[in-house]
């Protein structure tokens, strides 16, 4: 643990001043190689002596909370005021101090706009659901690391271990300097500690731990330190100008036929791709944060087509970054793709079974021109390099029949087909009747004026009657039980009725029955078993640090469970005297998480 003492270069001018920034003479500590914003206002709170990180946060970023946050800070307009700019703007602290530069890599330029001017006030909000960090699979908190390595570099050269930028960003699990295992931060993982200023010395570093709390040992690999080299290419993109999804999308494309992935006429195939790419996943699925990996090879080949899809471009980077590492030779091969493909962008190759663009995009002229019959589908199709059956989808959806030329599908099985889905009929039974397949059927579904619509009201209407049949039928044979009964009999039914028929299922629901009375909580026998587990983690903790003495913080690391009970230690009287005797400090019921200085 460092002391201020033991920190050379600092005077009592510094110290003095650093925890007032309206002090004229101020003399602010300048950034370190690499520092991360987080790195830097934790050397700030240090040295400033203040005890409480509330304080800290409100002299710097001008709220309880708002700088806090190692990955995407808030409160940067009022750091940027109190620092008199002395460290750069917003936006220069942003490029080279955060990983926003990563994380807004493939944003649209308006989400970009709007994360900026969110992360310039105190209350960022849902910025991390904005940026679809929280839907896409990985985890959106990212953990604090450090390189071991580092730290003694940075011991011999700045007297202290800081964070490194480098070392933060998504995807990044390799020192990119000396090769080696980065540790995590253990005290901001587990919750302990999460709104506080640390360096690395008093992190407690350790390797990433999985869902279930188990450490986890890796080694390194190449495939890791391809992805560690990607992210800090990444982190040098400029802030505001993101890599275009068109141009990404056809970088990969355009891979992917370079890299062999092809069919015999030379348009790119995924199916192909799948066992490479599970391969290369499955070298990184290890460690936790890539654990959200497709592990089959149905599950590749759906990641990969969303990854070589405009409209369901997938922006989050990790996404991106495992992907370039896989199909690209480096991280500069990718960017001078993208560049090229901006520069001067050519047709998209299409891929097979794959739609390039929306329906949407066809123009009103085109339609036009293909309702007078003045070009044909195929024509109007390739115009917008689109599938032929997607233009014919977007023609049906305006009302126009197009024209057939029936190799199986002939005039009197057509018209029965058409029928049958008419009535509601199940896809794979008419397509059995008719002797073809599913995919056949939903073609004819969607190019048929009005049939699409016409089936799904059927189906939705026979599905609600037999919903409405079986849910009778059940409380014919069991009157005398409520709905709650059963929904336990009969789950699916029941989920159907709440979520399409809920007013119905409210006019049939059975006879109310008095509640069951709730198991009372037996305190005393509570009080007892959490008493004992309380002193079993003090043991433990003062065998591991006998010179130290034992904390509330140092239980709840040990014992999760008794930060749960806290609301309840007025109950737990034995438990409360344990924590007293363990700690010489007897705990609030209900401690303020940000108590005032």
């Amino acid at each position: 643990m460092l002391t201020r003492r033991h920190t050379p270069g600092v005077s009592k001018t510094m110290l003095n001043n650093v925890s007032d920034l309206e002090t004229p003479q101020r003399r602010l500590p300048g950034w370190l190689p690499d520092e991360s914003l987080f790195s830097w206002a934790s050397r700030f709170h240090w040295l400033s002596g203040n005890v409480q990180s509330v304080r800290t946060n409100r002299i710097l970023f001008g709220h309880a909370r708002s700088g806090s946050a190692h990955d995407l800070p808030g409160g940067l307009d009022h750091f940027v005021e109190r620092s008199g700019g002395e460290l750069g703007d917003v936006e220069t602290i942003l490029q080279w101090h955060t990983i926003a530069p990563v994380l807004l890599a493939f944003q649209p330029p308006e989400k970009i706009e709007r994360a900026i001017n969110q992360m310039r006030t105190s209350s960022p909000g849902m910025l991390k659901f904005l940026l679809g960090l929280v839907t896409a699979q990985f985890r959106a908190n990212f953990p604090l690391k450090a390189c071991p390595e580092c730290m003694a570099h940075d011991y011999e050269e700045h007297q202290v271990a800081y964070w490194h930028r480098a070392h933060q960003l998504p995807g990044v699990w390799l020192c990119p300097v000396h090769g080696s295992v980065l540790l995590e931060a253990q005290r901001k993982a587990n919750g302990v500690g999460r709104f506080e200023w640390v360096l690395p010395a008093s992190a407690e570093l350790g390797p990433p731990k999985s869902e279930d709390g188990h450490s986890i040992m890796f080694t390194a690999s190449a495939a890791l330190a391809r992805l560690a080299r990607s992210a800090v290419s990444l982190a040098e993109n400029p802030l505001r100008q993101p890599l275009a999804a068109e141009a990404v999308v056809h970088s990969h494309t355009t891979s992917l036929i370079e890299a062999g992935y092809v069919t015999r006429t030379g348009k790119p195939r995924i199916s192909l791709a799948v066992s490479s790419y599970l391969e290369h996943c499955a070298k990184l699925r290890e460690i936790p944060e890539f654990v959200s990996l497709p592990a089959t090879p149905l599950e590749a080949e759906s990641h990969l087509r969303r990854l070589l899809s405009i409209p369901r471009f997938v922006r989050h980077p990790l996404h991106q970054m495992v992907m370039i590492s896989w199909l690209y030779p480096s991280h500069e091969a990718f960017l001078q793709s993208c560049a090229s493909a901006q520069m001067s962008p050519p047709a998209q190759p299409v891929l097979k079974g794959h739609k390039e663009l929306k329906s949407s995009t066809v123009s009103a002229a085109v339609l036009d021109s293909y309702a007078r019959g003045e070009i044909s589908a195929r024509k109007a199709s390739t115009l917008f390099g689109i599938d032929i059956k997607t233009f014919m989808a977007c023609a049906a959806s305006h009302g126009m029949t197009s024209t057939r030329r029936p190799k199986k599908l002939k005039a009197d099985l057509y018209q029965q087909l058409v029928l049958d889905l008419e009535s509601g009929m199940d896809k794979s039974i008419a397509a059995e009747r008719a002797g073809i397949s599913p995919h056949t059927v939903t073609t004819v579904l969607r190019t048929v004026p009005g049939l699409q619509s016409l089936w799904h009201s059927k189906r939705q209407e026979a599905a609600k009657t037999q919903a409405r049949q079986s849910w009778l039928n059940a409380r014919q044979e069991a009157p005398e039980l409520n709905n709650k009964a059963l929904r336990l009999l009969q789950p699916a039914v029941f989920a159907w009725l709440y979520r399409n028929d809920r007013e119905w299922l409210q006019t049939h629901a059975g006879p109310r029955q008095p509640g069951i009375p709730k198991v009372r909580v037996r305190w005393d026998q509570r009080d007892i078993e959490l008493a004992h587990l309380v002193e079993q983690a003090a043991l433990e903790i003062a065998q591991a640090f006998p010179h130290k003495r034992t904390t509330l913080q140092d239980l709840y690391k040990k014992l999760p469970l008794l930060r749960m009970r806290l609301g309840a230690l007025a109950r737990l009287p034995l438990t409360l005297q344990v924590i007293e005797r363990v700690t010489k400090k007897l705990p609030q019921t209900s401690p303020p998480l940000f108590p005032e200085k």
